[in-house]
């Protein structure tokens, strides 16, 4: 398959863009396991093909590459119509329309953790840092009776006021995980943690509340391209359905958000199993693209930007 520099792949360390791949990487496959790469090369590319899908960022492929699409059909049931996956079969890139749904990859979670830890985490996927031998929690929308209730780990917790932020701060044995959370460039939760866990409402809830925008509290923004496809894969898990995932440029800040819309009350796809099925928007063929291009070969079909291709 040929895909561009910027495409996004998982792998064993976490999410990885396709430029950031060598001979010596595994990525997660249609079967749900990771697979070495029996090749990887650059490839100057021409004629491409970009394909965008409802509410989800748009890919650029080759027009030879092979796509995972589904057959949908309708029957009645007890005078209510319903739609059901008829079959699963990989087509041309070439041979595509927008008639096509395509199959998309949901991420299964397996490992519960408690409750406190989920919504303490999404607390620190706002503004937080370590200081010292305590956590500080930037301008935290939660009261701190909220904090102490919640708190099953026994840790030291406290608020105070600076530059008119109300802060709290979190002393004691804090996970290394809590710690990751703080001290990673960009805000992103650890890999091992991120794919083996299993995130409740409680997190979800806690991430919205802290992050929303302009008191839309169905909107989160984050300048974390990482965080936001690991989120938007947490959503997918928890209700079968699809936020709506948008980059948006500020020219005042000059910085890149990406933006996250979600409303349990509109569903956006068909779920199914471990898939998603998606409505192709556009189709656009183009040439001599400005991002470069890797010819990449592996014995199962890979997971690129959650799609299936080979």
């Amino acid at each position: 398959m040929i895909v561009s520099e910027d495409a996004v792949v998982y792998t064993p360390n976490g999410i990885k863009r396709i430029m950031e791949l060598d001979e010596n990487s595994s990525v997660l496959c249609l079967d749900n396991n990771f697979h070495k790469l029996s090749g990887i090369s650059r490839f100057f590319a021409e004629n491409l093909v970009n394909i965008k899908l409802n509410n989800v960022p748009s890919i650029l492929i080759s027009p030879d590459d092979k796509i995972l699409v589904a057959t949908v059909k309708k029957r009645v049931k007890n005078n209510k119509t319903e739609f059901y996956i008829n079959s699963c079969e990989f087509k041309p890139v070439s041979d595509l329309n927008k008639t096509d749904i395509i199959v998309m990859h949901k991420l299964q979670f397996s490992t519960p953790i408690n409750s406190y830890n989920n919504w303490l985490i999404g607390k620190l996927c706002g503004k937080s840092f370590v200081q010292k031998n305590q956590i500080v929690i930037l301008n935290s929308k939660a009261k701190l009776s909220e904090y102490k209730e919640k708190n099953t780990d026994n840790l030291k917790i406290s608020s105070g006021v600076n530059e008119n932020y109300k802060n709290i701060y979190l002393q004691g044995e804090i996970d290394k995980y809590l710690k990751f959370v703080c001290q990673a460039n960009k805000t992103e939760l650890p890999s091992d943690y991120f794919y083996n866990k299993e995130w409740d409402i409680s997190f979800i809830n806690s991430v919205f509340y802290e992050n929303y925008s302009k008191n839309k509290k169905n909107e989160l923004m984050t300048t974390s391209k990482k965080f936001a496809y690991q989120f938007y894969q947490i959503l997918l898990n928890q209700f079968n359905v699809c936020p709506i995932m948008e980059e948006v440029h500020t020219l005042s800040a000059k910085k890149k958000y990406y933006k996250i819309i979600y409303d349990r009350k509109t569903k956006k796809a068909i779920s199914y199993k471990s898939f998603i099925f998606q409505r192709i928007e556009s189709i656009a063929y183009t040439s001599k693209p400005k991002v470069r291009f890797f010819k990449i070969k592996c014995e199962k079909p890979v997971i690129v930007n959650n799609i299936y291709l080979k």
